[in-house]
């Protein structure tokens, strides 16, 4: 699992988790938030 944050064009940003299955190196899942969603 692991967090990346991006932003997009309108200057909002976005944070994405992505759950990588270790053995395969397959992307199990992408779940995309708003970061000013998220409580630091």
């Amino acid at each position: 699992m692991d967090f990346s944050v991006d932003g997009l064009a309108t200057g909002r940003m976005v944070r994405i988790l992505s759950v990588v299955d270790a053995y395969t190196r397959e992307c199990l899942a992408l779940e995309a938030t708003p970061a000013s969603a998220v409580a630091a």
